[in-house]
């Protein structure tokens, strides 16, 4: 079927396949699509949507998570409303919740980016006091557990 696929995209599916059951995925370092640029240039939109596209949620305990988070961003003068319900994190830009707020958590933009590239710990930042959390600490970082970080080699036909 590789060979005979007239889609590029599709032959080149069936042939990757095929040589993963011949030879297996090889384990090799995994690149660092992340850089300090990419880091900068997203909008804190993107980057909040792509924190809620790592949410695991289909874990039995994410998907109990019930958190309202509001995240102010002092240094860039943005605000962020993370709502955590059913295994589903929604961001909400420029907004905040007004009830049932689980912990209100304000950071500077920079040094959520120093997170992103792993410069930085938010244990880290706790310590040092450059993170501020009103509210239920445990349950902010209970979220952050919950956070994937994906494997770049992942098995495209093999459980």
């Amino acid at each position: 079927m590789g060979y005979a696929a007239e889609s590029g995209p599709w032959r080149n599916f069936y042939l990757s396949g095929a040589a993963e059951l011949r030879n297996g995925v090889k384990v090799l370092p995994s690149p660092d699509t992340a850089g300090p640029d990419m880091v900068r240039g997203m909008s804190t939109d993107l980057f909040f949507n792509f924190l809620a596209m790592k949410f695991k949620g289909t874990e039995a305990d994410a998907a109990a998570m019930k958190y309202n988070f509001n995240i102010v961003l002092p240094d860039v003068k943005e605000k962020v409303a993370l709502i955590v319900a059913n295994g589903v994190v929604t961001p909400r830009i420029g907004g905040s919740v007004k009830n049932n707020v689980t912990a209100t958590i304000t950071i500077n933009r920079s040094d959520l980016n120093k997170v992103s590239l792993k410069e930085a710990s938010f244990a880290d930042l706790l310590k040092s006091k450059a993170i501020k959390i009103v509210g239920d600490q445990n349950a902010f970082t209970s979220f952050l557990g919950k956070i994937d970080s994906f494997n770049f080699w992942f098995n495209i036909v093999e459980p």
